[in-house]
C-alpha cells in the first residue's frame, strides 16, 4: 500500500466518524484537536481495524492529529513489509 492510498484511507476514516470535510483535514493535517476525544477513539479504533494494527499506549498520546497518524501508519506498515 502506498503513502497516498494510507493517506486517502486514514482522511475517510476520520471523515467518516468527525463528519469533518474531506478538504479542511487535508487543509490541517498538521492540526490539533480538530475532533473530540470520543471521536478520537471511534478513529483510533476503526484506524486499527481497516489497517489491521495496533496502536502502542504510549503512540496514542501522540496522534492528536491526522498528520501524526498518517505519519505512525507509514513507518510501521513499511517495518512490519520489511521496507
Amino acid at each position: 500500500m502506498n503513502n497516498k492510498e494510507i493517506k486517502n484511507k486514514v482522511l475517510n476514516i476520520i471523515f467518516r466518524i468527525s463528519k469533518i470535510s474531506l478538504d479542511e483535514l487535508e487543509d490541517n493535517l498538521k492540526q490539533d484537536k480538530l475532533w473530540d476525544s470520543m471521536n478520537h477513539v471511534e478513529i483510533i479504533l476503526a484506524i486499527e481495524d481497516e489497517f489491521n494494527i495496533c496502536f502502542d499506549q504510549d503512540d496514542l498520546a501522540q496522534m492528536l492529529n491526522a498528520g501524526k497518524i498518517i505519519e505512525y501508519i507509514e513507518t510501521n506498515l513499511s517495518k512490519a513489509n520489511g521496507s
